[in-house]
């Protein structure tokens, strides 16, 4: 090539370097400035559902755990669509008496258009046993009038107390939640969900700025055992924040 083609080149490059690498650096940060505003993430509570085949000769007699927690990532409406109700780790034990099976993404049912970035604890360990198998018998035990007690029931709690994790170091910002109650359902055996208390029910509010008004996902926090949730209605609040006490508030 000549040698002012090369002069030409070099001049484009070198005149108003300045600019050009500051025109650099808005377009990365406006890259990752879109990039952190239509992804988000959220952890959910989702049962593991096994499934036997029809006429197996085996049946599972215990499970740990019963669910594990999900995180996915998506755009804020994507997470909106996401209902806890039909969200599920679906898995199939193989014939042995213990298993142990690794839940994967492909495992997961109702996570609609979002991508799967957490499993945890990912590793369910089932005990199965034998079926048992009907025999013939000359007595027959008279009808009980008393209802099944059933494996899991639900229990809802109504005006439950929505609070505000708010950022460590904001000694004089607190907010206002728009609605500051929801109601919260569980799932779980009727031995350890009648006697526990109304759940804790949070938002992340750790990035607030006092002149932006947000709105975030309802979190529960997980009561342990072999509770598990179903449902925060609404599932959104609206956070605005205003100047007053610190730490951990609620309106």
């Amino acid at each position: 090539m000549p040698a002012d083609f090369h002069e030409k080149i070099f001049s484009l490059v070198a005149q108003n370097w300045t600019l050009k690498l500051l025109a650099l650096l808005l377009a990365i940060l406006t890259l990752v400035s879109v990039r952190s505003v239509t992804r988000e993430e959220a952890t959910y509570l989702v049962p593991v559902q096994p499934v036997i085949p029809e006429g197996a000769s085996f049946q599972v007699v215990e499970q740990d755990p019963v669910s594990v927690r999900v995180t996915l990532r998506g755009s804020r409406e994507d997470l909106r669509r996401v209902d806890t109700r039909y969200l599920k780790a679906v898995v199939h034990p193989s014939p042995g008496e213990h298993q142990t099976v690794r839940i994967r993404s492909r495992h997961l049912s109702g996570t609609y258009g979002t991508r799967v970035v957490g499993i945890e604890p990912d590793v369910v360990r089932f005990v199965l046993a034998p079926r048992p198998t009907d025999t013939p018998s000359s007595f027959s035990p008279p009808p009980s009038n008393e209802p099944p007690m059933p494996e899991f029931m639900t229990r809802e709690w109504t005006n439950v107390s929505v609070f505000v994790l708010l950022p460590p170091a904001s000694c004089s910002l607190a907010a206002v939640l728009i609605p500051s109650n929801v109601s919260v359902t569980l799932r779980g055996p009727p031995a350890e969900i009648a006697h526990l208390r109304p759940p804790l029910v949070f938002v992340d509010g750790s990035d607030l700025s006092p002149s932006t008004t947000v709105e975030r996902l309802v979190r529960v926090y997980p009561p342990g055992g072999h509770v598990t949730v179903v449902s925060a209605v609404p599932d959104r609040v609206t956070i605005t924040p205003h100047p007053t006490a610190k730490g951990l508030s609620h309106e």
